[in-house]
């Protein structure tokens, strides 16, 4: 295998990318190491908050076991979030501690939407994301995620806290009471969608950046800020201290990385909320502390996809575009760089249906041919596997469907990349609590379930 195929770029979507703000320049060169941080400890109170943040702070009471308090409502008690801010304990006062609020407000309040609180209410509950909130006279809760991402109507998990002593409800296991956290569409219909005015999309994905073979991680926060991780080559620890490469990435909603141009160095592909799409192409020889310098724009009209993912579909040196619409359709857009550089993904193919099962869609080589496949999870936490059948049937490369392992919900988000720079892409996923785990790829020896045994290899992720 040469060294273009080796290095051949898989990124993920990551469900969640990165808010609107500022234009992206040149920042200062500044360092920072991934170490030890409390699952929720990002983000000051009332201040900017990634949605990642938002449900690990959910997931803290959940897994602190604590319970609605006892004797409301003629009292209440209060727990802490680890951080030294106390909220009640109801469904308000969850809301409250999720979004890292300054006092705990009551489900009154939640629903005011005039303006004279920090959130306001949604165009519909189509419009959720994870982090949002559902409020109703006498109830609140935490939106999670859709059961179904291509049919809504099928209801959606929620984190929430309903009755006395009952724990919180969340979607990974039932409550002491037995319940797990979960809304028909019928009980979201009763609610109203609103959204924390200070909630920001954050994005990490992985890509050769210096062009040694190894996926690197390339990450940005809340701030738009962009810090890239070089793999050291250590697999207990390849990823240890960052560099701040650049700032302003806050005006995109979505970041991918991805050999656009053959080179085996990966170049940043994005999309602006407008739906416009930017290429910003690897200058890591000439400037290693700031690679992506200056973007431009090369297509329009991405805004109707849901998820946008950078891979090798035909086997050629450039990396094509992966992505999903909402109805769950999945599209191909052959990287035309060669005959088209200004605009390389032109003309669409439609190629696939049914992909709103998934909730998390990561594209990278697993098999080692050279051609990118597709590992997804579903909300019940399995994984699958998707190979790539472009030689057979170019009109639908990824057919049919294996479960390749199980137990993956507990992830916020998964990658796929040559961490350790074999043939085959490994996975790195992100835990709500901001551990950082390699699952090497181990196809040879156990194609049925590459992906079984996980090492942790790092902290403190939940910055991004």
């Amino acid at each position: 295998m040469n060294r273009s195929t080796m290095r051949r770029l898989t990124t993920s979507i990551l469900g969640l990318a990165v808010a609107a703000g500022a234009g992206a320049v040149a920042g200062a060169i500044t360092s920072a190491t991934a170490t030890p941080v409390a699952a929720h400890a990002a983000s000051s109170v009332n201040g900017p908050i990634t949605r990642a943040e938002i449900m690990a702070r959910a997931q803290y009471w959940v897994d602190q076991g604590y319970v609605y308090s006892p004797n409301a409502p003629s009292s209440y008690s209060y727990d802490d979030d680890a951080t030294g801010t106390s909220y009640r304990n109801d469904c308000s006062g969850l809301v409250s501690m999720a979004w890292h609020l300054g006092n705990s407000f009551v489900t009154g309040e939640f629903q005011d939407v005039d303006g004279s609180r920090p959130w306001d209410d949604l165009a519909s509950l189509h419009d959720l994301k994870p982090g949002d909130a559902v409020v109703r006279s006498g109830h609140v809760e935490l939106f999670a995620k859709w059961k179904n991402q291509a049919d809504h109507t099928d209801g959606a998990y929620v984190h929430s806290f309903n009755q006395n002593n009952e724990s919180v409800r969340n979607p990974y296991e039932n409550s002491n009471f037995g319940i797990l956290g979960f809304d028909s569409w019928a009980d979201l219909s009763s609610y109203t969608p609103i959204r924390y005015d200070n909630v920001v999309d954050s994005s990490v994905v992985t890509g050769d950046v210096n062009g040694d073979g190894l996926a690197d991680i390339v990450a940005t926060k809340e701030d738009g800020t962009m810090w890239y991780y070089v793999n050291g080559g250590d697999p207990a620890h390849p990823y240890t201290s960052g560099l701040q490469i650049g700032t302003g990435w806050a005006m995109f909603d979505r970041i991918t990385l991805g050999d656009v141009t053959g080179d085996d160095f990966a170049d940043i592909i994005a999309t602006k909320p407008d739906g416009t799409l930017w290429y910003y192409g690897n200058n890591f020889n000439s400037n290693p502390t700031h690679p992506y310098g200056s973007g431009s724009q090369i297509g329009s009209g991405w805004a109707g996809f849901d998820r946008i993912s950078l891979g090798d579909v035909n086997g050629d040196p450039y990396t094509d575009i992966v992505a999903t619409k909402p109805d769950g359709t999945m599209w191909f857009y052959k990287n035309d760089r060669p005959t088209n550089p200004s605009r390389p993904y032109g003309s669409g193919l439609q190629i696939g249906t049914g992909w709103g099962m998934y909730d998390r869609i990561t594209v990278g080589d697993v098999t080692g041919d050279g051609f990118s496949d597709v590992i997804a999870t579903k909300p019940d936490g399995t994984l699958w596997y998707y190979g790539n059948n472009f030689n057979a049937n170019p009109a639908k490369p990824y057919g049919g469907g294996s479960q390749i392992g199980s137990g993956w919900a507990g992830f916020a988000r998964i990658n796929l990349g040559h961490v350790d720079g074999d043939a085959y892409t490994d996975l790195v996923g992100i835990k709500a609590n901001g551990t950082l785990w390699f699952y090497k790829n181990n196809r040879p020896v156990t194609p049925s379930q590459p992906y079984g045994t996980g090492v942790q290899i790092g902290t403190g992720w939940n910055m991004y």
